[in-house]
């Protein structure tokens, strides 16, 4: 998707952002350009995940090739100064998804313990939507408190 000359240009771009300096028309174009492509890469990942047969995907979207761009998507190496709410909102997202694969998976092999996992999951679920949770500052009680953000709903 990225041709060289574009990832030469990115740095450019992290440089400039960086220094707060407005962007160029053409940079905004070229900008644009980028996630249109990204968009339609992504897109097209969606349309491969769904209908390629599993020892496809296996090949194709492996743990290990996954890995750099998860460990980018979430910002893995960050502090949690630097980390965005979209970070925590991603990192919600993949949480909030594995759980539902596993426990579904837990069920299946023993239904017994469905009940166990179901409360333990629901613990789990509730303790991550307090990562993005926006605190609220109460004038009447001058009290601050968590309040669960809005989000798009999962599909």
């Amino acid at each position: 998707m990225l041709r060289p000359e574009d990832r030469t240009w990115l740095g450019y771009l992290r440089d400039r952002y960086r220094k707060e300096e407005s962007l160029s028309n053409s940079d905004r174009q070229r900008l644009y350009r980028i996630r249109d492509r990204t968009t339609r890469v992504l897109e097209d990942l969606t349309v491969l995940a769904k209908i390629l047969p599993e020892d496809q995907q296996t090949r194709i979207l492996a743990r290990e090739d996954l890995q750099p761009f998860i460990h980018q998507l979430l910002g893995k190496d960050l502090n949690d100064e630097v980390r965005t709410n979209r970070h925590y909102d991603l990192a919600e997202l993949f949480a909030t998804y594995g759980l539902n694969v596993c426990q579904d998976r837990i069920a299946g092999r023993n239904p017994d313990a469905g009940r166990l996992i179901l409360r333990a999951f629901s613990d789990a679920r509730e303790l991550i939507q307090l990562v993005t949770a926006e605190v609220v500052y109460h004038k009447e009680t001058r009290k601050l408190s968590l309040r669960p953000r809005a989000k798009t709903p999962m599909r």
